[in-house]
C-alpha cells in the first residue's frame, strides 16, 4: 500500500529549534538522474571520421547552460507546488557550483548532494555548424558512478525521509535506477521513472545495463513513462511474446501498464499529444497538445510533461480514473506546452506560470501550493563564490519584468483588449482642452496604494498632452470630492486585484452622475468587471514575494503609457504642442522634443 505524499519522517527527538534546516530528504520529492553543464561550440563544419574541424568561434566555447533530464523535470515540478531535492555526485568545481546556483535559484534543494574534490560534474559538448545541426558529446563523470552500492552509501539516508523518488533511464546505471525504485517499494511511497533513451541506446550506446536489468527496471516504478518511439521495444522486455497494439496510443498505454505491473504508463507521442493507461488494462485517456502554442524550442518539453505529472500526483495522488488521468495529462501537457515557448529546457520564472494557467486553470491549484521560501537554502562549501545571490536577484527581476511585459503586450495585441483600449482612448480624449471651452470634461484617475502612484503619473502624463486631467486618492471619492463629476467626464480606476472595495463602490455613484467609468485590472475575472463601462487588462506575472507590488506596477505602467500614447495619436498632438505645455526643465530646453 502506497502510503500518502506527506511530510517525510521526522526525528523523534531534536536538540534544535524548530526553524533549522531539514534533514536533506525531509518530505521532498527526491530525483536522481542526468544532472549537466551544457557547453556549446560553434563549429565551421561538422568533422567527419579522420578529417579536422574548425571552431567558428574565435572564444572557442559559445555558451553554457545548466539542465539534465532529472534537473529539468524536477526545476518543472517545483515550479507547481512540489518541494523538489536533487540526489547527485558532483565535483567542487566551477560545473558543480554552477549547477548548485541554478538549482538554488529555481529552489531545488541541494542538501543531499554529495559534492567532493574527487567527484567530477557530468557535462555534454554539443557542437553545432552553420545549418543549425549539432552532435553531442556526453561525459556522465561521476553520475556514472552511482551504482546500486553508492547509491545505498550516499542517499539512502535522505530517500527514506522522502515524499516521492523519481529516477530515469539516460545517464545514470541501471543498478542505481533499480535501488531508487525498489527504495520506494519499501518505503511505500510513489515512484516515477522516464525513459528517456531507446533501449537499444540504453543497454549498448550508453552502456547503462544489460536488456535483463532494464527489463526490471520498466517494472519496478508506480508510474512509468515512454516515447511512443520507445514503446514496441519495451513491450517486447515485459510482454511475455504478445504484440503491442499498433495505431491506438492508449491501447498500447494501457497494455504496457498492464505488462509491466505499474499503475500509470504515459506514452508521448511529441505534437499529437499523449495517452495515459491504468494498470487494470482497460482504463486510458488521451490528451492532445495544446493550440496556439507558439515553439520556440522543444529540448526539454518532456522533462517539463515529467514534471507536471510529478507535482500533480504529489499534490493528488496517483489517478486511478480516466478523468484523473486526463487531468494530470493535462497539467503535464500545459507545463510541456510552456517549456516549448522558452528557450532551454529550464522554466523562466514569472512567464512560465503564467502561460501554464493560460492553457491549464488546473494548474492554478498546484502553484498556490508552492511555498516561500522552500528547502533550497543549503549550501556546499565553496559555493559561496560562485553563487553571486544579489545578481541573481536582480536578473531574475529583470526577467520577471521582461515576461510580464509580454503579458500585457500580448493581451493589448488581442482582438478583445485592442478594441477596448481603443474605446477607452477615445473617451479620454473627448476631454481635450483646445476647442471645447471652459465646459470641457475632465478625466480623473484614481487608485489606491501602489496603483495610486501609477494613476497619478498617468494623470498627469495627460495634462501635459492637452487634457483636462487630475488625480484623486481612491479613499478622498466619498468625502466630498464626487462633488467634482459631471456630465461626460471619465474616470480611470486602477485596481490589480479588481476587488478594491472603494474602487466597486464608486462606480454608481460615478454614473449617476453621467461620467464614464473605467477599469485597468490585473486578474481576468473581477468584481470591477461587473461594475465599469469598460475594462483593460493588465496581466501580470507573480508578485516578489508573492505579495510586493512590482509585477503589476509594471503591467498598470504600459497600459497607461498606451493610453497616453492613443490620445497623442488620435488628437494629433505634435511635438511642439506637448513643448508648448512643458516650457520648464530639460525638456522645455531641449531641441529633440
Amino acid at each position: 500500500m502506497l502510503r500518502a505524499a506527506s511530510p517525510g519522517l521526522r526525528r523523534a527527538f531534536s536538540c534544535f529549534p524548530a526553524v533549522a534546516e531539514p534533514l536533506p530528504g525531509d518530505g521532498l520529492v527526491l530525483g536522481c538522474g542526468s544532472n549537466v553543464v551544457d557547453l556549446f561550440f560553434r563549429v565551421k563544419s561538422m568533422p567527419r571520421p579522420g578529417d579536422k574541424g574548425y571552431f567558428a568561434d574565435p572564444k572557442v566555447l559559445s555558451g553554457s547552460v545548466v539542465g539534465g533530464v532529472t534537473l529539468n523535470h524536477l526545476a518543472w515540478a517545483r515550479l507547481l507546488g512540489a518541494p523538489t531535492g536533487l540526489l547527485a555526485s558532483q565535483g567542487d568545481d566551477v560545473h558543480g557550483r554552477a549547477i548548485r546556483s541554478k538549482l538554488r535559484e529555481l529552489d531545488v534543494s541541494t542538501a543531499a548532494i554529495d559534492v567532493r574534490a574527487e567527484n567530477t560534474t557530468s557535462v555534454s559538448h554539443v557542437l553545432v555548424d552553420s545549418t543549425g545541426e549539432r552532435a553531442i558529446l556526453m561525459a556522465p563523470a561521476s553520475t556514472s558512478a552511482l551504482d546500486a552500492g553508492a547509491m545505498e552509501l550516499l542517499f539512502r539516508g535522505a530517500a527514506d525521509g522522502a515524499s516521492m523518488l523519481t529516477s530515469e533511464v539516460s545517464q545514470l546505471p541501471l543498478s542505481g535506477v533499480a535501488w531508487m525504485l525498489k527504495r520506494a517499494r519499501k518505503l511505500g511511497i510513489p515512484s516515477c521513472l522516464d525513459v528517456d533513451v531507446p533501449v537499444s541506446v540504453a543497454t549498448r550506446e550508453a552502456g547503462l545495463g544489460s536488456i535483463q536489468e532494464l527489463a526490471e527496471v520498466v517494472q519496478l516504478p508506480t508510474v512509468l513513462k515512454l516515447s511512443s518511439i520507445s514503446a514496441e521495444s519495451l513491450f517486447r522486455l515485459v510482454g511475455d511474446g504478445d504484440t503491442l497494439v499498433r495505431g491506438s496510443l492508449e491501447a498500447a498505454a494501457t497494455q504496457i501498464a498492464a505488462a509491466a505491473g505499474v499503475s500509470v504508463c504515459v506514452v508521448t507521442d511529441g505534437s499529437k499529444g499523449a495517452a495515459i493507461g491504468l494498470g487494470d488494462g482497460r482504463t486510458s485517456a488521451f490528451v492532445p497538445v495544446f493550440k496556439g502554442v507558439h515553439q520556440l524550442d522543444a529540448t526539454g518539453a518532456g522533462d517539463a510533461f515529467f514534471g507536471g505529472m510529478v507535482a500533480w500526483i504529489h499534490a493528488e495522488g496517483v489517478p486511478t480514473t480516466a478523468a484523473g488521468a486526463k487531468a494530470m495529462g493535462r497539467v503535464a501537457s500545459a507545463a510541456g506546452a510552456a517549456c516549448c515557448e522558452v528557450m532551454g529546457a529550464l522554466p523562466v520564472l514569472g512567464q512560465s506560470e503564467a502561460r501554464m494557467l493560460e492553457l491549464e486553470p488546473r494548474t492554478a491549484a498546484l502553484l498556490d501550493r508552492r511555498p516561500v521560501p522552500a528547502h533550497a537554502a543549503h549550501k556546499h562549501a565553496g559555493d559561496d563564490a560562485a553563487d553571486g545571490g544579489v545578481a541573481r536577484a536582480v536578473a531574475g527581476s529583470t526577467q520577471a519584468d521582461v515576461a510580464t511585459a509580454g503579458l500585457v503586450s500580448k493581451s493589448l495585441c488581442a482582438p478583445e483588449q485592442s478594441a477596448a483600449v481603443a474605446a477607452m482612448v477615445s473617451a479620454v480624449a473627448a476631454c481635450a482642452v483646445e476647442g471645447s471651452g471652459s465646459s470641457a470634461a475632465q478625466v480623473i484617475v484614481t487608485g489606491i496604494g501602489k496603483s495610486a502612484a501609477v494613476a497619478g503619473r498617468l494623470s498627469a502624463s495627460l495634462r501635459s498632452v492637452g487634457l483636462r486631467a487630475c488625480f484623486l486618492h481612491g479613499t478622498e471619492w466619498l468625502h466630498g470630492d464626487v462633488g467634482m463629476l459631471g456630465q461626460g467626464d471619465v474616470v480611470v480606476a486602477f485596481s490589480h486585484s479588481g476587488e478594491t472595495a472603494e474602487l466597486v463602490a464608486l462606480a454608481g455613484l460615478v454614473k449617476s452622475r453621467g461620467a464614464a467609468y473605467w477599469g485597468v485590472v490585473g486578474a481576468q475575472q473581477s468584481s470591477m468587471h461587473g461594475v465599469c463601462d469598460g475594462v483593460v487588462s493588465a496581466p501580470a506575472t507573480e508578485e516578489l514575494l508573492g505579495a510586493v507590488p512590482s509585477r503589476s506596477i509594471v503591467a498598470q505602467e504600459m497600459v497607461a503609457n498606451a493610453v497616453v500614447g492613443g490620445v497623442v495619436e488620435a488628437l494629433g498632438v505634435t511635438k511642439e504642442a506637448f513643448r508648448a505645455n512643458h516650457p520648464g526643465g530639460a525638456i522645455g530646453h531641449s531641441d529633440r522634443v
